[in-house]
Formats: C-alpha cells, sequence, structure tokens
C-alpha cells in the first residue's frame, strides 16, 4: 500500500512539473529554445559552442548577474563529417547511421560479425571484419558501454564498429554520442531496428 502511494505520488508530481514546463510562460523554456533554435549542436570546441556560451553570458548579465568565462586549453576538436554505411549482401541497404564522437575518418567493407556481448567480442574471430552489436538495452548504464568498444575491437583486429542505438525506443531514428577518441577504426551508431536485422541475417546465416 505505502509502495503504491510513493508512485502514485511521484507521477503526481512529474506531471504537475510537465504542466508547469510545457503549459506556463516560462523564461527557461524561452531561453532553451533560443539557444537549441539558434546554435544548434554545440560539440566541444565547436564555434557554436563558443557563441552560445557568449550568448549564455551576455543573456545573464543582461539580468545583473556576475559572471565570467575561463580559458579550457587542449580541448579536443572533432568535427562530424558525412557519413554513410550499406549493407551488401543479401540485399543492397543503406542504414541509417551517425559516427561516434572521436570516430576516425575511413572508407571500410568486409564481413560483418554480431556481437551480443562484451564477451562476444573476445570469443569470436573479428579480425578483417565489421563488428555489429546487437545487445539488449538493460539500462543506459549497463548498455552504453557497447558504444566504447571500438578501441577495444581495433585491438582484435576489427576493421570497423557499427553499435547498437544505446536506446530502450527508436522510430528508425539513431541515437550516438561519445566513445570512439581512442579508436583508429571508423565507429558508428545505426538503429536498434537494423542492427536486430543484421543479426536475423546473421543468426539465419
Amino acid at each position: 500500500m505505502r509502495a503504491g502511494f510513493t508512485a502514485a505520488l511521484s507521477t503526481n508530481s512529474s506531471s504537475i512539473l510537465l504542466n508547469e514546463i510545457l503549459k506556463k510562460k516560462s523564461d527557461s523554456l524561452s531561453w532553451l529554445a533560443e539557444l537549441c533554435d539558434d546554435f544548434g549542436p554545440r560539440h566541444l570546441g565547436s564555434d557554436a559552442l563558443e557563441k552560445a556560451i557568449d550568448w549564455v553570458m551576455d543573456s545573464l548579465r543582461k539580468d545583473n548577474f556576475r559572471v565570467h568565462s575561463e580559458p579550457v586549453p587542449g580541448l579536443p576538436r572533432w568535427k562530424r563529417g558525412d557519413d554513410s554505411a550499406f549493407v551488401v549482401e543479401p540485399r543492397k541497404h543503406k542504414l541509417n547511421i551517425l559516427a561516434i564522437d572521436g570516430s576516425p575518418p575511413g572508407q571500410v567493407e568486409g564481413d560483418v560479425v554480431v556481437i551480443r556481448s562484451t564477451t562476444e567480442l573476445q570469443a569470436k574471430n573479428v579480425r578483417g571484419k565489421i563488428v555489429v552489436t546487437a545487445q539488449e538495452w538493460t539500462g543506459y548504464g549497463p548498455t552504453v558501454k557497447f558504444r566504447r568498444i571500438a578501441t577495444e575491437a581495433a585491438k582484435n583486429g576489427a576493421s570497423a564498429v557499427l553499435v547498437r542505438s544505446v536506446t530502450p525506443f527508436s522510430l528508425y531514428n539513431v541515437h550516438t554520442g561519445a566513445g570512439a577518441r581512442a579508436s583508429p577504426t571508423p565507429a558508428a551508431c545505426i538503429t536498434t531496428e537494423e542492427a536486430d536485422m543484421i543479426a536475423r541475417w546473421s543468426d539465419r546465416g
């Protein structure tokens, strides 16, 4: 009874908070909209991030806050390029992908090895192969480690890595993030739907 009451109270509080954010006038929401609309993606070290920081500081000063910025030398500067991937067999199919932050450029073609656990990366022969992960979603913490396996896969000889998006839900959209800054081989995320399709092809031989 107590657990049920706590859950209901928590859900009610969340609903109230969402209602406040979405339906009432909010300077915070206006700020967020302007930040996202005017500056777009703000990768570490990018011009967009620097301009966004200047905008935030100017906005705060207009509201009589005392703020200052500090230099942060040596930031890595990675710029996303144009990325694409195709399945060649059993039929030609263009994959929906996004490079993992830090991935080096490269053009790779080869056979695919599907893994569903990190132990399979050690157990299977991946030398010269493209590793595709098809892990189950078990929560963000336990699952995000797959986005960071590119370096380990390269040590085992893999030519590239395609990671099943680390998300519990997808509508053919890719979820990517950090994880390939130390990788010498290209690494990208693919949709959960396409990772599962490739896994089924692999299972059927």
